[in-house]
């Protein structure tokens, strides 16, 4: 029940495109972690920071638009995460306190959606 017989549910297309969407900032994490203060790896890291926000834009085409219109808790969240972790990959040199911080700022992010945005209007 709940599934149109020959396709997915639209949380299953968001999650999906979550897990692309992500990759390319878990790819540049990981490579800045492995080889630091290396001048290629600091470009392939930056060119996936891009590449990775590039794709969460909700344009037509792209995978933010499945991820939002799919999950819109997941987008804020994951939006809020990628946000971090390109910011605080500046800061820190460690995996798990980027990634344990960028979560923070992931939860944040969905604290901040749902007082501002979310339930406002009602």
């Amino acid at each position: 029940l709940g599934y149109w017989r020959y396709n997915f549910r639209m949380k299953d297309w968001a999650r999906a495109a979550a897990s692309g969407s992500f990759s390319f900032i878990l790819l540049a994490l990981i490579a800045h972690v492995s080889a630091p203060g290396n001048e290629f790896v600091a470009y392939f890291v930056k060119v996936n920071i891009a590449l990775g926000l590039y794709s969460m834009f909700p344009i037509p085409h792209n995978n933010g638009v499945n991820i939002l219109f799919g999950q819109k808790m997941l987008y804020v969240f994951l939006l809020g995460l990628m946000i971090g972790i390109s910011i605080l990959i500046n800061f820190f040199s460690g995996f798990w306190s980027i990634l344990f911080l960028a979560i923070l700022v992931g939860f944040a992010g969905i604290n901040l959606w749902n007082k501002s945005i979310e339930y406002n209007n009602k």
